[in-house]
């Protein structure tokens, strides 16, 4: 430990035992799921399984703990990389919740890159078992599930103009759309001229 993350450590800790004072009802009972197991080892698996010698060489990479842990607090507030990289070193709780404590915390860069080796069957298979430990433990009950999706696929109308003619004349156009159906009051009037 250098002697700047000792100092770090010092100022933190004086902090962190106020900050355990304080709870988040949304991070609590999610804080005690992600302490199993076979879910932190499913992500450094995931992790190690990047190149042969990932476990082996190269810098080290974020903690499979911390990646997990990261990623559920990023789509739990619902936040973007670089939201998660700017309320993390500012927030106890959430710096408790991620295990980061008094260590420095990562770019919005490094969590775009971490996040992306988590494949979708990987996400699907810690998505199961947060469901299954939730429902073991009484957090959730597990029959119904909500979720949100932000891309919808529609069918976009763009305006045509015998559609904006009849909005603008207040009746339904013929089918070849030339003339409106009914009887359109005339409310012109003839220019005087001016002398």
């Amino acid at each position: 430990m250098t002697s700047s993350q000792h100092q770090a450590w010092l100022f933190y800790m004086p902090l962190a035992k106020q900050a355990a004072l304080l709870k988040d009802d949304l991070l609590e009972p999610v804080d005690r799921l992600l302490e199993d197991a076979p879910l932190i080892e499913l992500v450094r698996h995931c992790l190690g399984s990047r190149s042969p010698a990932s476990t082996r060489t190269g810098r080290p990479s974020m903690a499979p703990d911390r990646l997990l842990r990261c990623c559920v607090l990023k789509h739990l507030k619902g936040w973007s990389f670089r939201q998660l990289a700017r309320e993390l070193p500012c927030n106890l709780i959430y710096r408790q919740f991620t295990h980061f404590d008094a260590e420095a915390t990562p770019d919005h860069s490094v969590f775009s890159r971490t996040f992306a080796l988590l494949s979708p069957e990987v996400t699907e298979k810690i998505h199961q078992r947060v469901v299954g430990l939730a429902r073991q433990k009484g957090v959730a009950k597990g029959h119904k599930m909500r979720t949100d999706t932000t891309a919808v696929e529609s069918n976009v109308h763009f305006p045509t103009d015998a559609g904006s003619r009849a909005s603008r004349t207040g009746g339904e156009t013929s089918p070849a759309g030339d003339q409106p159906r009914g009887k359109i009051p005339e409310r012109s009037q003839p220019a005087t001229h001016v002398r």
